[in-house]
């Protein structure tokens, strides 16, 4: 499988920030299944499809902090897979739109959380260099797989 790298985004001054979408390009992954109803000829689809919404290496200033804000659905699986490669350990939040922590790992240097997400609504993913006299380098993947249903009559 071949990985696209995608930045979407804006560096700030006074340290690193970036802010980050979705980018629905048609880069993902898509397997469909199907059930059928007996009393009629039509039948529902369902169409799982994985995008990566962010896959870069990202080098991050001491005190530094990286931030994505996705429009989510209820149902979607959002994975957040960190790696450092050198220097400072991430630390990772996740809140929904009212400020409810969904997610808070300490600083790692390996970060895997994969959220099912509960309601449609936008969610704040924010990476943090926490050390304040570290900077580092960061491999960054956020990937998103959202199921999709059809109904298809003959």
């Amino acid at each position: 499988m071949v990985t696209r790298r995608t930045v979407i985004g804006a560096c700030c001054a006074g340290g690193v920030g970036v802010v980050a979408g979705c980018a629905d390009e048609g880069n993902g992954e898509t397997t469909a299944t199907a059930s059928s109803d007996s009393d009629s000829d039509c039948r529902t689809v369902t169409e799982t499809r994985t995008d990566t919404l962010y896959d870069e290496i990202q080098s991050i200033n001491a005190g530094g902090t990286l931030t994505w804000n996705p429009d989510l659905e209820r149902g979607d699986q959002l994975t957040i897979d960190v790696t450092e490669i050198d220097g400072a350990r991430p630390a990772l939040e996740v809140e929904d739109s009212s400020g409810t922590m969904i997610a808070d790992i300490g600083p790692s240097s390996n970060i895997r959380r994969t959220l099912s997400i509960d309601a449609d609504d936008r969610y704040y993913i924010t990476l943090e260099n926490e050390a304040l006299m570290t900077s580092g380098q960061w491999d960054i993947v956020l990937t998103l797989e959202r199921e999709y249903e059809e109904e298809v009559c003959n």
